[in-house]
């Protein structure tokens, strides 16, 4: 890059003729590249041919220029294809035939581009389109961009001079609505290399312009303001701004930006909606506030989608460092913002050094960006560095030199399989939100994987197909440090998060699940609950997160689908939960209770209901009590919640480890607890009975299913012989109602007891037991009546004992989505007539034909759902092997006698208290 020269102050006396002392490169540097010393982007060679065919891009049928933004003028670009620009949007239309051809095309003098732009500016031709036509839509920053590239910056002063008071001419106010942001533009070329006395000289024109029309009602005042500020004067900028009654013309918006007070930028925000109206503006946003009012530009992007995307493209040319944070902070949501970050990685490097190096909201993804830079393009990060200010260069210095240290990978430190892994994969970009450098390193054997690696396996994950794990993910999973792994997935995670969980890169939550730790999958099924307000994509996040949960397959993992299949109120969340659940249970051949039996936690407990949490030398020993809750044993034989006392005497860093694990762990207790509540409930409902065999192994010797038997009364069925109710007692022996001690004969299977499955004094001894023993139990077990069939409905296929019993509609929908019933098709009013529910443990359906209800509490039914009767007309049962369209079909009804008594009576009860008609005294 060529040495500086510092530019001389202009004389007092106004000379148009002096030397500025600008070198012939830096006559091509806006006001940023002189501030920040960086290199002048080159000019690419003139391509006569594909400027012409840009030029036609942009013009209508008729040859009329119109959308600047098709034209791709560059920021920097030679005499020659400036003179093209200029004379196209001069002439304000396409004409080949008045252009020079091909061969002959040459950079002009400068009596050749006074000429053309006096001839474009002085037309008298109305009729035609021209110069005024052109800036009028916004052409002003191209026509900006070829004039100073034309003209030395004492040639634009000239011009300034010559021009400054032709927007006092009526017919161009009338016509040439941009000649004001023209002008402006021109005048903050030259702010960098003008002294405040130059500058304020140059601007006494413009005052004089702005005192005639100070409610800038014309272009006039417009025109003058904008002059006014690009030459410093701020405080009437503001006075202007917050005073006029007039509306100001979008292109002018980027004025607030040399409003210097914070409070009055932000009245004026809410005052008028800020916009932008071309390349120019932005640059002049910048330049005009010095450093960069990044606020305006969030501002302008809060509209339409549409209208996002403009201003981004017209920000993407602006390659000032101060849009930097801007663009890092908006690159998961607008692709020109991450293009920006990729094509112009030392702007965004110096622009972002002060951050990395500070403390502030943009620290954090500074950092990673330079992280990201010093392992990708060290020799980009060492240009940039020598352009940062001396305050940054320290910090940056040592975190490029501790990136370097840390990322060391010896190649023969990998296993075999995995070096072949790594040599099959594509080191390859990732996605434009990810800082692969900020993420925590993968360690294998203790030494962590290089930068390009973890891209390979970024890439693999990205490019897996049908969104599943590439084939070898478990093979990092073997060889890696579980530790570095489980915190690699969690920040991987972290940053999709915080970029706004882009819809394109859902592989993170697969990737993420299945590399992280039980600890995460927790958290990750909270992050799944529906909420349509958070996402753009609610439905598909939450079902791509559930596909996840069952890959990794974990204890925690199931019980979260289980707890997400039956627990939320998001449908497509609960089906597809459901989904996977039966998937996994087919494929390892076994029910869903039991697949759900077989992965329950267990928090760190051993049998006896203990944990031992060692940290910085100290062992500390943890209890449950029977709400599996954590307890630490105090000195005074007392159990408490805190950490005892000598706890206190770890490290202040030992002590935050120990407390985090402690909070996860009552974390984890008790969502377990709430899931196997919730499953129990369910147990009783649908009469599910399991093995004696798998009773005594997943229940009776888990370290926390155990504790919670002890709260319920369970029922031995053997294969011959009368049913037998017990309890697990606290010596692991099980008891009857008398405490008699039993024994569970081989070959039996063992459900929870219900009233429908005890006799009336059988129920009343437990509920005594129970109160004894002084159990509070987590379901009311015996709290209601059994409900079983009528001696007259044996024989029957339908029942109906509602008859001229009525509900409301309100009451009946309410009951029947709080049980989880499902409801028929609605016809083409949104009406149906049945609900429906599984009892896997039965192998059946139950339906209930009810009068019509609507789907939704519509409007145009002036009616009250909750006022508007309804009544239950049918009640039957139906095996579950035959299909939907056959339920119609009486002949496949179950006679009620072969229906189960506890799932008879969990329908029944339902329905009984849905209806207020008391359960008959046979039926009880």
């Amino acid at each position: 890059m060529a040495a500086r020269v510092v530019a001389p102050q202009l004389e007092a006396d106004g000379s148009l003729r002096i030397d500025l002392g600008i070198s012939k490169q830096e006559r091509m540097l806006p006001a940023w590249q002189a501030e920040y010393g960086l290199e002048v982007p080159p000019a690419a060679e003139f391509d006569y041919d594909q400027a012409v065919a840009r030029l036609k891009k942009c013009c209508y049928s008729n040859g009329y220029i119109h959308s600047p933004e098709n034209a791709g003028i560059p920021v920097s670009m030679t005499r020659e294809e400036a003179w093209f620009w200029l004379q196209a949007m001069c002439g304000g239309s396409f004409q080949p035939d008045k252009m020079a051809g091909k061969k002959s095309w040459k950079a002009p003098t400068h009596s050749q581009v006074m000429e053309l732009l006096n001839s474009g500016i002085d037309s008298s031709d109305h009729s035609s389109p021209s110069m005024r036509s052109v800036l009028s839509d916004s052409w002003y920053p191209e026509l900006v961009a070829a004039v100073t590239t034309l003209l030395s910056p004492e040639q634009v002063v000239d011009f300034i001079r010559a021009n400054c008071v032709a927007f006092e001419h009526s017919a161009l106010s009338q016509y040439n609505a941009g000649f004001g942001q023209f002008l402006a533009g021109c005048c903050m070329h030259l702010t960098p290399y003008l002294s405040r006395e130059k500058c304020q000289e140059l601007v006494k024109p413009f005052m004089q312009a702005l005192r005639k029309d100070p409610d800038l009602t014309s272009v006039d005042g417009i025109t003058a303001l904008a002059a006014v500020a690009v030459f410093g004067s701020t405080g009437i900028v503001t006075g202007t701004l917050r005073q006029t009654k007039a509306k100001i013309m979008p292109y002018c918006h980027w004025l607030f930006a040399r409003v210097e007070s914070l409070a009055v930028y932000e009245e004026l925000l809410q005052l008028r909606e800020p916009r932008f109206e071309g390349l120019y503006s932005a640059r002049l946003v910048l330049a005009a506030s010095g450093v960069s009012r990044l606020d305006h530009f969030r501002a302008c992007l809060t509209g339409l989608k549409p209208d996002q995307q403009r201003v981004m493209k017209t920000l993407r040319r602006v390659l000032h460092p101060g849009m930097a944070p801007l663009m890092l902070e908006l690159r998961s949501k607008h692709k020109e913002a991450a293009a920006w970050l990729r094509e112009n990685v030392v702007h965004a490097a110096v622009g972002l050094a002060s951050h990395a190096a500070g403390a502030d909201e943009h620290t954090h993804a500074a950092k990673s960006f330079w992280q990201e830079l010093w392992q990708s393009q060290p020799e980009t990060a060492r240009q940039a560095l020598e352009w940062v200010a001396d305050a940054s260069r320290p910090v940056l210095e040592k975190l490029g030199a501790s990136t370097h240290s840390s990322r060391e990978q010896q190649a023969s430190t990998l296993p075999e399989e995995l070096a072949e892994v790594f040599s099959s994969l594509k080191s390859r970009p990732g996605p434009s939100w990810l800082a692969v450098g900020a993420l925590p390193p993968i360690t294998v054997r203790g030494v962590p994987l290089t930068q390009g690696q973890v891209k390979g396996l970024i890439h693999g994950w990205k490019s897996s197909k049908d969104g599943n794990p590439p084939r070898w993910s478990p093979l990092i999973v073997a060889w890696a440090d579980a530790e570095s792994l489980h915190r690699f997935a969690r920040h991987l995670f972290e940053q999709w998060q915080k970029e706004g969980c882009p819809a394109a890169d859902a592989w993170v939550l697969m990737a993420a699940c299945v590399w992280g730790s039980e600890e995460f999958h927790l958290r990750l099924s909270r992050f799944l609950v529906y909420r349509p307000l958070d996402s753009p994509w609610p439905h598909t996040r939450a079902c791509a997160g559930v596909r996840a949960l069952a890959t990794a397959a974990t204890p925690v993992a199931i019980s979260q689908l289980h707890r997400l299949a039956h627990a939320t109120h998001e449908s497509m969340q609960r089906t597809e939960a459901r989904k996977m659940l039966e998937q996994a249970a087919e494929s390892r051949g076994v029910s869903l209770e039991h697949l759900a039996d077989a992965h329950v936690p267990t928090a760190g407990f051993n049998r006896a209901g203990r944990r031992i949490f060692e940290t910085g030398g100290l062992s500390l020993e943890a209890r449950l009590n029977d709400r599996l809750e954590l307890r630490f044993p105090l000195p005074d034989g007392t159990e408490g919640r805190r950490l005892p006392p000598r706890a206190r005497t770890l490290d202040p860093a030992e002590h935050l480890r120990l407390s985090a694990a402690c909070r996860h762990a009552r974390r984890l207790l008790r969502d377990t607890w709430e899931v196997q509540v919730l499953r129990t409930r369910q147990a009783i409902a649908q009469d599910y009975q399991r093995p004696v065999e798998h009773f005594e192994r997943h229940i009776l010797q888990h370290p926390l299913l155990a504790r919670l038997a002890q709260l319920l009364v369970w029922q031995s069925m053997p294969s011959e012989g009368s049913p037998v109710a017990f309890r697990p007692a606290e010596d692991g022996s099980l008891i009857d109602v008398q405490h008699r001690e039993i024994t569970l004969p081989p070959g039996s299977t063992v459900r929870l007891a219900s009233p429908a499955s005890l006799s009336p004094e059988e129920v009343r001894g437990w509920i005594e037991h129970l109160a004894d023993h002084q159990i509070i139990q987590p379901v009311k077990q015996f709290a209601a009546l059994a409900c079983l069939p009528l001696p007259a409905e044996l024989d029957k296929v339908k029942v109906n004992r509602f008859t001229g019993a009525e509900t409301t509609i309100g009451q009946l929908k309410a009951a029947f989505a709080q049980e989880q019933w499902s409801h028929d098709k609605p016809q083409e009013d949104g009406g149906y007539t049945r609900h429906f529910r599984a009892f896997p443990g039965g192998k059946l359906y139950a339906c209930v034909r009810h009068s019509r209800v609507w789907l939704q509490e519509e409007n145009w039914r002036k009616e009250n759902l909750d006022e508007r009767p309804a009544e239950i007309e049918d009640v039957w049962f139906i095996p579950d092997q035959i299909p939907k369209k056959e339920w119609r079909n009486s002949k496949h009804y179950l006679a009620i006698r072969d229906v189960p008594p506890a799932i008879f009576s969990e329908v029944f009860s339902l329905l009984h208290r849905m209806t207020g008609v008391p359960v008959p005294e046979s039926s009880s």
